[in-house]
């Protein structure tokens, strides 16, 4: 089985969906989200993980970086 090699332009395209519907889920404009997800390392730490979650939906990726705010928000 051939293994498929992903360019930044699709981990790029991958994170702007997830900012998307994270920035939806919280009703915030996108700015602010992006602004709050790279405050905690967020963006980097799904860009470090797309081999794991690049599968999963975009609405389950904006939960996981919604439960991730909280943790790291104390919240």
């Amino acid at each position: 089985m051939k293994k498929v090699s992903h360019t930044e332009a699709d981990r790029s395209v991958w994170v702007v969906y997830i900012v998307q519907y994270t920035a939806e889920a919280l009703e915030m404009p996108v700015i602010d989200t992006v602004e709050l997800l790279d405050k905690h390392g967020l963006i980097e730490k799904a860009l470090a993980h797309y081999d794991v979650y690049h599968t999963q939906g975009f609405e389950y990726m904006a939960e996981v970086m919604i439960d991730q705010l909280r943790v790291t928000e104390g919240a």
